[in-house]
């Protein structure tokens, strides 16, 4: 392709998106694109799928606090899931204020209880909105327990699953016979979302209460909390993961049905679909979940998992709409949950909200920032909040401020390497995988690609060399450097199909296609890089045809670079304007208002 046509492609992105040329596109030199922007200001306020996208989050799916290092996690199982696991314990939360017991009447609850909830807090009805939300749940523990259990209730509903075990082990000190309290602190050890679960952790939390399910139930206070604690000997139990997940559903969907009124066990009932689609988004399980939560929100919309699953229900471009109401409301409802501020974002990037994206994560960063100083630790660069922070400054035009979060990330997990080297946990490896998937979001907008010097290549996994070679081709196809791409093209293909050949069976259906979809990628731009034109066409959808039949993942792109964008772009360098007008219309449908795409989509139509 000549130099003229690629310019020619680069500037009209640029006019589309409100952005000049020389912001991005002068000198070809990835140094010269680093940014030395100051810290972001606050967010204006005056501005209104199942896993984290599968190819470059993977890595980088690190949570709000990725730099905390106080949590030890089993390592088992396959190369993604040790990653994810270890990053799942960095959730962070900051809560100013305590959760207040809002409980519902529950006739089998003791008497003294009854009063001491009716004593302590504000009912549901009543409108008030906590720092951590509203959570009703009656139950049979001591009145001096209640305000811990409740925090660690509402904590678990926001996936503050750190803080939320903390806040259920007060409780267990006040009052050890609790049942409950274990209950709840068990279920930290469940991850829904992700599939996963420590289920040793689980049961051994569950027999500090008592060592036999007969003897834990005996401990219970009613036949509510009894069937609550029976349905976690089904979600610990003995068979398969899948089974129990499934198991599990149908044990609370006999709670839910029991007690109609809970509506701890809607929610709970609704995460628990969630649980069981191990092999991608499946919306009618998800809409299954959303008409149970549809159910009881007007009752309880300030129930912080009420909230926070409609969210995750609705969670894809085409259903986003329904999620609005959620996400608009759930930071407000729960400030103190970093998690929840970092929440409604979902819901904003599904539909293209770049300010509002921005906006909710840049408040969750802050919130993290807040925690930290009050530990004594210095600013978090790295995280989940962050990485989505950084899509959406760069989907606003706000490079400067996409490329400070992505430098400081690289500079704190270099320093983390450094300080620790044999540290393959949540800290040095996890904030390196946090760069690499921001790092891959600036080459896929921007062609900018600079990995820091000294990169302990030989200490890490062939993970990092397929996201490094990946950058690396992103870079040389927006420099127009044929012999680059070809080069990375190649090390793509070659760590991708190492990635793969140690991929297990069950980890393939949902982590596999975006591997799967960047080395057709790769296999198509050498294509086009020595002239073969229609090779590199065929090569880009097949591209498009992997992602096209993967279940529809939440968040930023799962293929940092979207095949059929790329496919788009290489179509109008062919001068072939209707069909790339088609493609862009596709690539719109799954990333609305994606600056790239839309502007593709306006030179298509010229």
């Amino acid at each position: 392709m000549s130099r003229s046509s690629w310019q020619a492609r680069l500037a009209g992105r640029c006019s589309v998106i409100g952005r000049t040329c020389s912001q991005h596109w002068g000198s070809p030199s990835l140094s010269a694109r680093v940014s030395t922007a100051g810290m972001p200001s606050p967010p204006s306020r005056s501005r209104t799928r199942l896993r984290e996208p599968i190819l470059f989050a993977l890595i980088g799916m690190d949570s709000a606090g990725a730099n905390a290092q106080d949590t030890r996690w089993v390592e088992q199982g396959s190369w993604t899931m040790r990653l994810l696991r270890t990053l799942l314990a960095g959730v962070a939360l900051i809560a100013a204020m305590p959760v207040v017991h809002a409980a519902p009447t529950d006739p089998a609850a003791p008497a003294a209880h009854a009063a001491h909830a009716a004593q302590t807090g504000p009912s549901a009805d009543s409108g008030a909105i906590l720092a951590l939300g509203v959570v009703e749940f009656a139950n049979s523990g001591a009145p001096a327990a209640q305000a811990m259990f409740q925090r660690g209730l509402a904590l678990l509903h926001s996936f503050e699953y750190d803080h939320a075990a903390k806040a259920f082990q007060q409780a267990q000190a006040i009052d050890p016979d609790f049942a409950m309290a274990y209950w709840g602190e068990a279920l930290t050890k469940n991850y829904s979302l992700w599939s996963w679960q420590d289920r040793d952790a689980a049961n051994a939390i569950l027999n500090k209460l008592a060592p036999t399910a007969k003897a834990r139930a005996a401990k219970a206070g009613t036949e509510r909390e009894k069937a609550y604690l029976a349905a976690l000997d089904v979600l610990f139990g003995e068979g398969t993961k899948l089974d129990r997940d499934r198991a599990y559903i149908d044990a609370m969907a006999a709670i839910h049905a029991r007690w109609p009124d809970d509506v701890d066990a809607a929610a709970f009932h609704a995460l628990a679909i969630f649980g069981a689609e191990h092999d991608g988004r499946d919306v009618a399980a998800y809409m299954r979940s959303a008409a149970i939560l549809e159910e009881v929100y007007p009752a309880h919309s300030s129930h912080p998992g009420v909230l926070h699953y409609m969210i995750h229900s609705y969670d894809d471009p085409d259903h986003a709409p329904l999620g609005l109401r959620a996400a608009r409301r759930y930071g407000k409802v729960a400030p103190g949950a970093a998690h929840a501020l970092h929440m409604n974002s979902h819901i904003f990037v599904a539909l293209g909200m770049w300010p509002e994206t921005v906006d909710a994560n840049l408040s969750s960063v802050m919130a993290t920032d807040r925690e930290y100083a009050a530990e004594g630790k210095g600013k978090s660069w790295c995280g989940h909040a962050h990485s989505w922070l950084v899509y959406g400054y760069l989907q606003s035009g706000e490079d400067a401020k996409a490329r400070e979060y992505i430098d400081g990330c690289w500079s704190a997990a270099m320093a983390q390497i450094a300080a620790k080297p044999g540290d393959d946990k949540l800290t040095g490896r996890m904030m390196l995988g946090s760069a690499f998937y921001v790092q891959t979001m600036d080459a896929a907008q921007n062609g900018t690609w600079k990995v820091p010097d000294g990169m302990p290549w030989r200490r890490l996994d062939t993970e990092y060399r397929f996201y490094d070679a990946y950058g690396r081709m992103l870079a040389a196809y927006h420099a127009d450097d044929a012999s680059k791409a070809a080069e990375a093209a190649a090390d793509v293909r070659a760590f991708g199909t190492e990635v793969l050949g140690k991929m297990s069976a069950e980890d393939r259906p949902t982590e596999g296609p975006g591997i799967e979809a960047a080395m057709a990628q790769a296999k198509g731009l050498a294509a086009l890089a020595t002239g073969q034109g229609e090779a590199a066409l065929t090569s880009l959808r097949e591209a498009v045809a992997i992602e096209d039949a993967t279940p529809m993942q939440y968040g930023p792109p799962m293929v940092a670079k979207p095949s059929h964008e790329l496919l788009g772009e290489v179509l109008l360098d062919m001068d072939r304007k209707a069909e790339a007008a088609t493609v862009f219309a596709a690539a719109l449908r799954r990333t609305p208002n994606r600056g790239a795409a839309v502007a593709g989509s306006a030179r298509a139509s010229k």
